[in-house]
This record gives structure tokens, C-alpha cells and sequence, in this order.
């Protein structure tokens, strides 16, 4: 049916024989800090741009560099924390907003 010009049947025909996703070769850049996925989204955007990935592939390899960013955004603010707490030592804040030693009421 196919070869005698049945366009559906070619799409379907086409869609079980082509691959769903093929792997892709993309250089990115190291994303050390989060504001590194500012290069990382340029090289993506170039990639689109010359036709060596879709805007598919793209798409979900922006959201793999979103993800990663996202968790060493997570991190830093972790560790942030972690500072502050080792900072203050002993002191801890009230639901109001106010210092003291522990966190009993005094």
C-alpha cells in the first residue's frame, strides 16, 4: 500500500522503521558552577542553529544541563547553610526573628 503512494501507511511504515532517538556528539563545557550552563545552552543553541542536533534533541539536552545546574544550585545553598550554621555556633533564631543560646525560650 505503502509504494503504491498510500502516504498514512508510509508514515507508519517509517515511524516502526526509523530509529525513536539516535545518541548525538556534543561538545559541552565543564559545568563547574551554575552559571556555567550559560556556555553549555550557547554550544546547545549553535548546535540547533547548524543542524548537527533537532530542536528536539535540544530540548532535552537543555533539560539534562536545567537538571544538573539545578542540583548544584542545590548544593551550593546547602553547604551555604551548613557555613552559617557552624558559624553561629550555639545560636539559634526564633520563629520571630529573635537570637538566643538554644532554642528554648528563655
Amino acid at each position: 500500500m505503502a509504494m503504491n503512494g498510500n502516504v498514512p501507511m508510509m508514515k507508519f511504515l517509517l515511524d516502526r522503521i526509523l530509529p525513536k532517538e539516535r545518541p548525538i556528539q556534543l561538545e559541552l563545557p565543564p559545568l563547574d558552577m551554575a552559571n556555567d550552563s550559560v556556555d553549555a545552552m550557547a554550544e546547545i543553541v549553535a548546535a540547533v542553529s547548524s543542524g548537527r542536533i533537532s530542536p528536539r534533541e535540544a530540548a532535552d539536552v537543555a533539560q539534562l544541563v536545567s537538571a544538573f545546574t539545578r542540583a548544584i544550585d542545590s548544593t551550593d545553598a546547602q553547604m551555604e547553610i551548613d557555613l552559617l550554621k557552624e558559624k553561629l555556633g550555639g545560636l539559634s533564631i526564633d520563629l520571630k526573628g529573635n537570637f538566643g543560646a538554644n532554642s528554648a525560650k528563655s
